[in-house]
């Protein structure tokens, strides 16, 4: 069909043949935002992973959470993985920065010294462990408080958080986890999460934990 010029409108809809119109027959930066029109574009209209290639830094791209509510306890002194306490997420970039949210409801038993890291794939990630050394272990945070000698602590779930913003230089499925410790040598420890250590007291609560991945862009 020839394409029909009016004098009075110009270049009418109707006239242009479908697909008369490529990408190599626009002008660059012809189309601008302000010629767009609202809700003309979709989010079925992009192509897959031009919504998130095309934001600036500092935009999110993507979040992932995971929520644990049932109950998880260990006794010893290994480092140990929490079991349901772990996301996984697949960065669009390497260049891409993940923000790691942890919220954790733990207790102990009398004694026990808890200590929590964050890891990535399974193993320490060095910029979110302690490097002060000394007789204390390094570790990313504490998710209890220690009352020496004290068993009121047993019956209390404390609430912790933690923040680590990530640069894992990866396009591939990465998962984050959430290790603890009760740091005891004599493997007498207990440590619960989601729970108080002591359940007697139907004054006290349970709680949930979750751990939160945000990718956010570079």
């Amino acid at each position: 069909m020839p394409l029909v010029l009016s004098g009075s409108t110009g270049i009418v809809e109707a006239n242009i043949a479908d697909n008369a119109i490529t990408a190599n027959k626009i002008v660059s930066d012809a189309i601008t935002s302000a010629k767009i029109a609202t809700g003309a574009v979709s989010a079925t209209d992009l192509a897959s992973g031009a919504a998130r290639t095309n934001f600036g830094a500092g935009a999110i791209l993507q979040v992932i959470q995971t929520v644990k509510q049932d109950a998880w306890s260990y006794t010893g002194s290994a480092w140990t993985t929490v079991s349901g306490l772990t996301a996984s997420i697949t960065p669009s970039s390497t260049s891409s920065k993940i923000l790691v949210k942890i919220s954790l409801q733990a207790g102990q038993n009398t004694n026990a010294y808890t200590a929590a890291k964050l890891q990535r794939n399974g193993s320490d990630i060095a910029g979110a462990i302690s490097t002060i050394g000394g007789n204390p272990v390094n570790a990313s945070w504490s998710p209890t408080i220690t009352m020496a000698g004290s068993s009121g602590a047993e019956y209390d779930t404390f609430s912790t958080s933690f923040e680590y913003l990530d640069s894992p230089s990866s396009t591939s499925s990465t998962i984050y986890s959430v290790v603890i410790s009760p740091m005891r040598s004599d493997n007498a420890k207990t440590i619960t999460v989601n729970y108080g250590y002591n359940t007697s007291d139907n004054n006290r609560r349970n709680g949930v934990s979750t751990i939160t991945l945000m990718e956010i862009a570079g």
